[in-house]
């Protein structure tokens, strides 16, 4: 029944783009969904690539260092031991806040009173995390450090409940705050509508391949911990940075899920002026890559003569590649 479902569907996306089957070059959906899975190696069997979204394996990536309902990340409490109740004590104090109309009147009132430290003009309210919106968790722990004298005068006054919140806490996260900032802004960048998106996704996962090993020299022991479990999620569905990037085929894990960077994606990134050059990638892969194009180019114009597809190509002098990229 899911094949039937995904075949009408597939039909139906033929019918409302309006271009030839051999033009669609990849098709990108998200890696939960069963049917979407079905419906991937559909795709795959008629030579389209079926790519899954970057943005969605960096929020499973995060999750690791919280546990949100249906997630698949490891136990917080086996993981992060004494870390792990904060984390859940800190998200039960925004979902009572989120949930009393009076609770929030009095986290209002108590920082219009604190005037010496929110000015007492713009009044916040805490954000509460929400399981379908990246980098919601971010956003939800970054609001409580910034409200964390009202949040403690309120707590300390008996104003929040059976829901308690300890000064140290505050700490912890306050390092969970800067584990999870790169993935929320390598996920923005790559929900840009208005720019091209696919090419930038080799500089996104080394972004965030770069930040989480920088946690992991960290001195606290949140950070490290924490990192540690991120990272190996990480690289289970990225690669190492030594492992070849662009190979003749893609590498399948759980779910048909590809490991490492989709060969489709870092064609585009050689077709992007900015990153022609295929900066922090291996040799190997760009001689490669540059091979496919050339290939692709020849097919795509029409013409028959595809010899010079498996010339030699000549070499790039990348001395002069920048070795960071920019924020």
């Amino acid at each position: 029944a899911t094949e039937d479902i995904d075949r009408t569907f597939f039909e139906s996306l033929k019918d409302v783009i309006k271009v030839k089957q051999s033009s669609i070059l990849a098709v990108t959906t998200t890696d939960t969904a069963s049917v979407m899975n079905a419906f991937g190696k559909l795709l795959e069997q008629k030579g389209i690539s079926h790519v899954y979204c970057t943005d969605h394996n960096f929020q499973l990536t995060s999750n690791c260092c919280y546990k949100k309902k249906g997630s698949t990340a490891p136990d917080m409490h086996e993981t992060f031991g004494d870390y792990a109740p904060v984390v859940e004590r800190a998200r039960k104090l925004v979902d009572f806040f989120h949930s009393s109309t009076q609770a929030t009147e009095f986290l209002l009132k108590t920082q219009k009173e604190m005037q010496h430290i929110y000015g007492g003009n713009s009044l916040k309210k805490l954000i509460p995390d929400v399981v379908m919106s990246w980098w919601s968790t971010y956003n939800c722990l970054e609001r409580m450090v910034e409200l964390k004298d009202a949040l403690m005068h309120l707590h300390n006054n008996g104003y929040t409940g059976d829901h308690e919140i300890f000064e140290e806490d505050f700490d912890i996260i306050s390092q969970i705050i800067v584990l999870l900032k790169p993935f929320k802004k390598a996920q923005k960048m790559l929900e840009g509508e208005k720019y091209v998106t696919s090419s930038t996704v080799m500089c996104a996962v080394r972004y965030i391949r770069i930040a989480l090993e920088d946690s992991l020299t960290r001195d606290d022991d949140v950070n490290r911990i924490m990192a540690e479990t991120m990272k190996s999620d990480f690289e289970s569905r990225w690669g190492k940075s030594d492992t070849v990037a662009f190979d003749d085929g893609v590498t399948r894990a759980g779910g048909t899920r590809q490991v490492g960077i989709h060969p489709v994606l870092l064609i585009a990134t050689f077709l992007d002026p900015r990153w022609k050059l295929l900066p922090f990638i291996d040799e190997r892969s760009k001689v490669k890559i540059r091979a496919v194009v050339l290939e692709l180019m020849i097919k795509l114009s029409g013409s028959k003569d595809v010899s010079a597809a498996n010339q030699p190509t000549a070499p790039v002098d990348d001395s002069n590649e920048e070795d960071e990229v920019e924020e």
